[in-house]
């Protein structure tokens, strides 16, 4: 950890299993910033969702969004934030609900309008998009085999498959069309930057050289934070 709270809001986003989580408590802890996690334990519709996404999916991502945007306005006026996804991978969320029927047009329209006045509130505070997007990337086999291996149930199901292919190919889309500010992009394929000090000198390595690159931070704070990896 650094000696003094360095001051950044960054969001990472990336598919489900892939350890979007697992980088974002590390960062805030190195960092000193804030972790912002994703609503897991908290959320009431996660499990009914995976059971029943037809039923669930407009409930969940309309949830889902409320959060989404309160933590990216609490993001946009501290400056003080490592974010676990953002309204960005909400949006991608829903439209992939979308194309596989879990949510009607109707919906989409509603989820969509709603996101947009969000966006337009957020366009008028004096900071507009996150310093950093980090978006780390795998292919599907990688991904499923995260999947199992962190061992959430619900998401275990075969019939999920086409689902995390679908999220995976909006994903790259739109990691690819990215334009409201800087985003990264690392291939975590085969890397375990939890457990594996290699794993994690790679990640952490990238990440900090594009803070430093990005003046996000010194290069007093760039030299600190590596000899502490």
């Amino acid at each position: 950890m650094v000696k003094e709270k360095i001051n950044v809001t960054i969001g990472i986003e990336a598919n489900i299993g892939v350890g979007k989580s697992s980088l974002a408590e590390i960062m805030s802890k190195e960092l000193g910033t804030t972790w912002v996690p994703e609503p897991v334990d908290s959320n009431p519709y996660l499990e009914k969702y995976y059971a029943n996404p037809k039923e669930y999916g407009f409930i969940m991502q309309m949830y889902l969004l409320g959060e989404r945007f309160r933590n990216m306005k609490r993001a946009m006026l501290t400056r003080n934030s490592i974010e676990d996804r953002t309204l960005e991978g909400d949006k991608l969320f829903a439209k992939v609900n979308y194309l596989q029927g879990s949510m009607n047009e109707d919906q989409l329209f509603v989820y969509n309008n709603v996101s947009d006045e969000m966006l337009k509130e957020i366009e008028g505070m004096p900071r507009k998009a996150y310093d950093l997007i980090i978006f780390l990337e795998t292919d599907i086999e990688d991904m499923l085999a995260k999947i199992k291996q962190r061992g959430r149930e619900f998401e275990l199901s075969e019939d999920l498959v086409s689902y995390y292919k679908l999220l995976m190919d909006q994903y790259t889309a739109w990691a690819k069309d990215y334009n409201k500010g800087p985003i990264l992009r690392i291939n975590v394929k085969g890397k375990d930057f939890v457990n594996n000090p290699d794993d994690r000198k790679f990640v952490m390595t990238t990440i900090y050289t594009k803070m430093r690159e990005l003046e996000l931070i010194s290069a007093v704070e760039y030299k600190e934070l590596l000899d502490n990896i």
